[in-house]
């Protein structure tokens, strides 16, 4: 049987949307976009388990990140979201709806494809950080630690 091709996920249609009302918008001009599914272990182990270590699931963890290209300025475009977007949802200590998947359209009008599968969730933004290296781009990212479950759609 011949491999599906067409099923394979191209990374450069992959982002983070954070929602915002009823409107899933993308992390402004992002250049990777991660998602992390851990498993907590407990051990069991008792005097019965002789030499070996016993070990059953926990609970269930995540977190995403994203890094991209500063920008200031793009408050009020109502198509995507900026540093200083994410800096008030950081500020505000609440947590957010946050979308991994498939985007469709152009830049910067990104859109959920939702033909696609998406994983999405409630998270707290938890780190920015901002790099301003010389003769070079000046970048951001931002990590979300999941505060929910995390649903694939």
């Amino acid at each position: 049987m011949a491999a599906e091709n067409s099923k394979i996920v191209y990374g450069g249609e992959m982002m983070i949307l954070i929602t915002s009302g009823s409107t899933k918008y993308p992390v402004a001009f992002s250049t990777s976009a991660k998602l992390d599914l851990t498993l907590d272990i407990r051990e069991i182990s008792s005097k019965d388990s002789g030499i070996w270590k016993e070990k059953a699931a926990g609970k269930w963890d995540w977190k995403c990140d994203t890094e991209g290209l500063m920008s200031f300025g793009l408050s009020g475009t109502s198509v995507t979201l900026d540093v200083e977007d994410l800096y008030a949802l950081m500020i505000a200590r609440n947590a957010v709806t946050v979308t991994f998947g498939i985007v469709s359209g152009s830049t910067p009008s990104w859109v959920l494809d939702t033909s696609e599968k998406y994983f999405s969730g409630e998270a707290i933004i938890t780190s920015f950080s901002m790099n301003a290296p010389d003769n070079d781009n000046a970048t951001y990212s931002i990590s979300l630690e999941g505060a929910s479950a995390l649903t694939i759609t």
